[in-house]
């Protein structure tokens, strides 16, 4: 849900300078490079710099990740108790206390996570590598998708059997109740690059890639 931001008298709120509508520093960050950032609202918010894992709670902090000196690439979570992080071939875990590895059949770099919910958490990676949970990291499904050099940059899922998948190649991939199937019709053809997915429902999906594209899946 969306906040309304208001300066006081000293145009700052909440110990932040605030110059009118628009971006706002949040003057403590330190770390050149932040390559993710997943929020659940104003003052709970997750960011990676390299093998750095920053929280904000009104301030940056920096807290141990348990994978270090392993990169980590994205992030993405449900709640401030329930965020998950990928990078290399590690999967780490958030729980409001502490970040855990949790153990994973991963056998490349992981670029993208996708939580649905607590228990329901989808991967991709190089090499057209998929990676799901359906238990919480428990136990985990992993498949292959294409020939040859195929990475997968993003991942959408609305649930353990309803996700899209993009990456490499102009290529793109849908799991339906058991079962891949390529996406043949996206509206441009050569060779580029898929960088992100976000959707509302398996019929809502956004994607934005090389090329200056953009493009909807329903």
């Amino acid at each position: 849900t969306a906040q309304a931001l208001t300066c006081d008298a000293n145009c700052s709120f909440g110990g932040e300078m605030c110059y009118g509508p628009g971006f706002r520093e949040l003057h403590e960050s330190h770390f050149i490079g932040m390559s993710a950032i997943w929020a659940y609202d104003r003052y709970n918010i997750f960011a990676l710099n390299n093998s750095n894992i920053m929280q904000y709670d009104g301030r940056w902090t920096t807290v141990p990740n348990p994978a270090a000196p392993s990169p980590m690439g994205e992030i993405h979570g449900t709640s401030p108790t329930n965020v998950w992080a990928v990078g290399s071939t590690s999967v780490l875990h958030y729980d409001g206390t502490g970040w855990t590895t949790v153990t994973n059949p991963s056998l490349y770099n992981l670029r993208d996570v996708w939580v649905v919910d607590e228990n329901i958490v989808w991967a991709v990676g190089e090499d057209g590598e998929v990676i799901r949970t359906i238990n919480g990291g428990v136990s985990w499904s992993r498949w292959e998708l294409g020939t040859g050099i195929n990475n997968l940059h993003a991942v959408y899922a609305a649930s353990a059997n309803q996700a899209l998948v993009a990456g490499y190649d102009n290529k793109s991939y849908r799991y339906n109740a058991g079962s891949w199937s390529e996406v043949t019709d996206t509206p441009h053809s050569g060779t580029w690059t898929w960088n992100d997915l976000w959707g509302t429902s398996i019929y809502n999906v956004h994607g934005v890639g090389g090329a200056g594209l953009s493009w909807r899946y329903d």
